[in-house]
């Protein structure tokens, strides 16, 4: 397993090659086959890399993910009241971006130690978990009712065999033994790395 270091000063824009050397390491923790305690281990060896790699430039999932909670909860003044669980948090973008929106009451759930390491230094996070989610009993108290938010690359669905042809038939069927109400499916055009994503938003109740 080798991740590509960068040696020197990374400008905000970064050139063709840095961005390629970014994508390769973003697509290692990604490869098919590999087990589950394996694609931690490379997030946790990418972590010292990591917030380099997905930029603003590259990764837009942290701000598509606020803005998103930013539309369900126009109320400035209440978000700090609001609980969110921030679900494989990595180094915690998405809470560092909720912060400055108002979000206060912050929870992280995240399997890597490397990623946790850098996540629970930043301090936007009022409870961390070093958890992988594998359908057992976590430590985090999970609420009875509220928004899920998902966002991934749209190529997943196709590419990825946990994903293909089982995902979204498995979020249908939890919707219609009423577990969760869909209420958006949106297609976001360059992502990551220029690929397009894919935003689930949900309602449970």
């Amino acid at each position: 397993m080798k991740f590509l270091a960068h040696t020197t000063p990374i400008p905000r824009t970064h050139n063709m090659k840095m961005k390629m050397k970014a994508s390769q390491n973003n697509d290692l923790c990604h490869e098919e086959g590999i087990p589950i305690e394996e694609t931690v281990a490379r997030y946790s060896a990418w972590a010292v890399n990591y917030e380099e790699d997905l930029c603003e430039e590259n990764f837009r999932g942290p701000n598509i993910v606020a803005n998103r909670l930013g539309e369900l909860f126009p109320d400035v003044c209440s978000r700090a009241q609001l609980r969110i669980i921030d679900l494989a948090a990595g180094t915690g973008f998405v809470g560092e971006k909720l912060k400055m929106m108002g979000f206060e009451n912050i929870d992280a759930i995240e399997p890597s130690q490397g990623m946790m390491r850098i996540l629970e230094n930043k301090k936007v996070y009022k409870n961390t978990y070093l958890e992988l989610l594998d359908g057992s009993s976590t430590k985090c108290p999970i609420a009875k009712e509220g928004y899920v938010i998902i966002v991934m690359r749209e190529e997943y669905l196709h590419k990825v065999a946990e994903y293909k042809d089982r995902l979204e038939p498995h979020m249908d069927k939890m919707e219609l033994n009423g577990a969760w109400i869909k209420v958006s499916r949106t297609i976001i055009p360059k992502y990551s790395f220029d690929n397009d994503g894919v935003l689930y938003t949900f309602c449970v109740k």
